[in-house]
């Protein structure tokens, strides 16, 4: 955790001494105004999060459709495959 204050006048060291693998919380009044983060959490949590809307997506469209909307494996092979 770090201050507001202590941001703002020693923002550089701070970034320097960013945990690796946790968030570090900026505080204004003892209340949790920010969050910083070093950008390869920041990457792997979008990933995450990407990764979750698309599975929902998936699991959403495969709901929403028929068993006739659907090809089987041996036909998707033969096609992907045809020039091989």
């Amino acid at each position: 955790m770090v201050s507001i204050s202590d941001l703002q006048r020693k923002a550089r060291q701070i970034f320097e001494e960013l945990d690796d693998a946790e968030p570090t919380l900026v505080l204004s009044r003892n209340r949790t105004v920010g969050v910083v983060l070093k950008p390869n959490i920041y990457e792997e949590l979008m990933d995450e999060l990407e990764d979750i809307y698309i599975g929902e997506r998936l699991e959403k469209l495969v709901q929403e459709s028929s068993e006739s909307d659907f090809e089987d494996w041996d036909s998707v092979k033969q096609e992907l495959f045809k020039d091989e």
